[in-house]
């Protein structure tokens, strides 16, 4: 978590990381992730383990649904408050069916991420925090 919050005040070190601003948030800078509240520079509800990252997949052929903006994508498009003239009508969709199945087993959605939901009480009171390290390649996403 520390070296995630000290990478928010760091230039762009190199070809990946600029690809990855194209794709994620091409329409801010990434000083200003943490302002407007797409990231903590303290601590992520993630590392209390409490949180989750969640879309919508197609059991037959295995693709994820359209949700009208890719995960981490951090733009209003990404918000609650998405309407289906700016998303889609499929999409719009599909996010309320993520947003309804979430809630019934009481996790929280975030409003400016369709994506996140935190579950409805902590288990923990301390942060997880450990080093990122090769062994940890290829988990999740």
């Amino acid at each position: 978590m520390k070296d995630f919050s000290h990478w928010f005040g760091q230039p762009s070190a190199n070809e990946y990381e600029n690809d990855r601003k194209s794709l994620h948030y091409p329409n801010i800078l990434k000083t200003d992730l943490e302002p407007l509240g797409y990231a903590s520079g303290e601590v992520s509800r993630h590392s209390f383990g409490n949180a989750v990252d969640v879309s919508l997949v197609d059991l037959q052929t295995g693709k994820l649904l359209d949700m009208g903006a890719i995960f981490d994508f951090f733009d209003k498009t990404s918000h609650l408050t998405a309407t289906p003239e700016e998303i889609g009508e499929e999409a719009f969709s599909n996010r309320e069916l993520l947003q309804r199945g979430m809630q019934e087993f009481r996790f929280i959605p975030f409003d400016l991420e369709y994506w996140h939901f935190d579950y409805h009480e902590r288990e923990i009171d301390i942060p997880l925090d450990f080093p990122i390290t090769p062994d940890l390649a290829g988990l999740g996403v």
